[in-house]
């Protein structure tokens, strides 16, 4: 490899996407003797040309599904799958740990090198993402008989997370949440071992009967005979995603599903070691990112957005109207100062009976007519609004609690409790609106009319609240105030959890990723140059080539 590639990614533990399972591989199956070539050698490791291939099968099959050539999948992976095999190496040469407990000799591999709580993490992941790659397949069998709804966007708001005053994002790094992976197996039969796939449920698992109502409330009727999922259906369909996964591991990998779930344990593991080979670089050599590094960082960046603003301020247009949960407002040119304000929304939706009316006389009366404008609002006055435990409450008797005199914090209370609408479900940032008429196409914005109507009204006059009613249903506007610069802090940068964590917080993670990631690429490019120069490495051209030249990708030594 003439030229080391830049470290596109800090390696983490990253489960294996299961795409594949779902269809057709991307690599398919050779016979063994093809597969056990020697493709790489790595200080005391020797890396066979099926490892190569199944790297590949495991994570390449996302990207080529969202546009990526195989080129470009090769270009990116490759690299870091060397690396990977070196850290690994460097890991285990020097690595004092040995680990011999039960569950380190039932994984085998490398898995002597990490701790029980990290291979349990790794264990739990694995089975998780197969999992989910279970449900997708059961949900594929459930929609040949049955139309559903898209499943509601989360309503649950996270609290607030203060973090002590030394806490780092490094210290983020070495956090393994397994209590996440629980819960979401908590969501599958119980007494999980580990060793065999428990997906399919009793049909008297409290757990089932569960998923199956959640579905009938998502069911699609075209009239009130449809039946309804039962317990049975679903069973049925779980049996089926089994099947069909079971014989495409086999077709594609030649293993049984314990087999291959087994093998990608040890993969991720290796995987893993990689990683806590990177974090020991980091915790050797952490660079602390204090207040003055912060600072002159956040002055350089503001220098870069003025200039870039000095050279197309119209730009800042394009921008502010499309903020996405990563985005800072660093600085608001003078010309567009006092032009655009934040709009919280909450969206009380038709019902389905409802909307379907609504479209009978949208096509009796026409969208903009008045008598449809009429017929809409009296509708919806009607609507019965259910808050984040299921309770109902009538939309007027609702509006009576409000009043006219709401503060900021309970608007965004009532957020939590009520709101259906998916653009402001964590938001880092609310709606923005242009306080008049812009030349970005309808008032600068994607939403429709009649909410950009109210929101001007509001800014216009003053107002911190308002209400207006579309196709959609009744939407409560509140006025949160003009854009203008983020301020973003130092002495906040600990502070995250709600909406998206504060400016300070997500501004801290970027300079630390920033500075990881060049620490990265220093420090892996290092390494790796001193395995050419020590011998240490030994890429097989000729086996990587009759590999590549079978998906058509050049590889370049």
């Amino acid at each position: 490899m003439a030229k080391f590639k830049k470290f596109i990614s800090i390696i983490a533990l990253a489960v294996f996407t299961l795409t594949f399972l779902v269809g057709c591989g991307l690599f398919v199956l050779n016979e063994d003797r093809y597969r056990e070539q020697t493709a790489i050698e790595v200080g005391n490791e020797v890396v066979t040309l099926g490892e190569v291939i199944d790297y590949f099968d495991a994570n390449g099959t996302a990207y080529i599904q969202q546009g990526y050539t195989y080129q470009q999948v090769w270009d990116m992976l490759f690299p870091v799958f060397v690396q990977q095999k070196i850290m690994l190496n460097e890991y285990k040469t020097n690595s004092k740990t040995s680990n011999s407990s039960d569950l380190a000799k039932s994984i085998g591999g490398n898995a002597s090198y990490l701790n029980d709580e990290t291979l349990t993490y790794v264990q739990k992941s694995v089975y998780v993402s197969f999992y989910a790659s279970l449900d997708s397949l059961t949900m594929s069998e459930l929609s040949e008989d049955f139309t559903f709804e898209a499943e509601k966007a989360d309503d649950k708001y996270p609290e607030m997370i203060v973090r002590g005053e030394n806490f780092s994002p490094a210290d983020a790094d070495k956090y393994l949440d397994v209590d996440a992976l629980n819960k979401a197996l908590e969501e599958y039969p119980a007494n999980q071992d580990f060793k065999s796939v428990k997906y399919i449920f009793a049909e008297n698992d409290e757990q089932v009967a569960k998923i199956v109502a959640d579905l009938n409330e998502r069911l699609v009727k075209d009239n009130d005979d449809d039946a309804d999922v039962t317990v049975a259906d679903y069973i049925k369909a779980q049996k089926k995603a089994i099947s069909t996964l079971t014989k495409n591991i086999k077709n594609n990998k030649d293993l049984s599903v314990e087999d291959y779930l087994a093998k990608t344990v040890c993969d991720q593991v290796d995987a893993q070691i990689s990683n806590e080979y990177l974090n020991s670089l980091y915790r050797g050599n952490e660079i602390a990112i204090t207040e003055d590094i912060f600072n002159a960082k956040l002055a350089a960046k503001i220098e870069e957005v003025k200039a870039l603003y000095s050279q197309n301020v119209t730009s800042f247009a394009s921008f502010i109207t499309g903020l996405t949960d990563e985005d800072f407002v660093y600085y608001v040119p003078n010309e567009y100062r006092g032009q655009y304000y934040y709009v919280r929304s909450i969206l009380l939706p038709f019902s389905d009976e409802q909307t379907e009316l609504l479209n009978l006389a949208k096509s009796r009366f026409g969208s903009t007519s008045q008598q449809y404008i009429n017929y809409r609002l009296q509708m919806a006055q009607s609507i019965e609004v259910k808050d984040n435990e299921g309770a109902e409450i009538g939309l007027i008797e609702l509006l009576e609690q409000i009043g006219d005199d709401i503060t900021r914090d309970d608007f965004v209370e009532l957020t939590y409790k009520y709101n259906t609408d998916p653009g402001m479900q964590n938001p880092v940032h609310s709606y923005v609106v242009s306080k008049d008429p812009t030349d970005l196409g309808f008032g600068g914005t994607s939403f429709v009319k009649e909410f950009v109507e109210e929101a001007r009204r509001m800014i216009n006059n003053g107002f911190e609240g308002g209400m207006c009613v579309t196709d959609y249903g009744v939407h409560l506007l509140y006025n949160d105030g003009e854009v203008v610069a983020d301020q973003i802090t130092y002495a906040d940068r600990n502070n995250y959890g709600v909406e998206g964590g504060s400016a300070s917080w997500r501004f801290h993670q970027d300079i630390y990723l920033e500075v990881k990631e060049l620490f990265a690429d220093k420090q892996i490019t290092a390494l790796y140059n001193k395995y050419v120069e020590d011998g240490k490495l030994t890429i097989n051209s000729d086996v990587i080539t009759s590999y590549t030249e079978t998906i058509d990708v050049v590889y370049e030594d």
